[in-house]
């Protein structure tokens, strides 16, 4: 499986990384990262790609 880091998922949709925590808290069907450690998150590959798919049908 693949995890992008907070950096790799501003870049995926063209926005700030502000933006991507802001989406984290304020979207409720946003994937939630994977804790990996105390200060270490990545979001799976596949739960974005299943976001984004699910927005298109939308």
């Amino acid at each position: 499986m693949t995890y992008l880091d907070v950096k790799q998922v501003a870049a995926r949709y063209g926005v700030h990384r502000q933006t991507i925590w802001r989406w984290r808290s304020g979207l409720p069907d946003f994937p939630q990262p994977v804790a990996f450690g105390p200060q270490t998150v990545r979001w799976s590959k596949q739960s974005l790609d299943d976001w984004d798919a699910s927005r298109l049908l939308a």
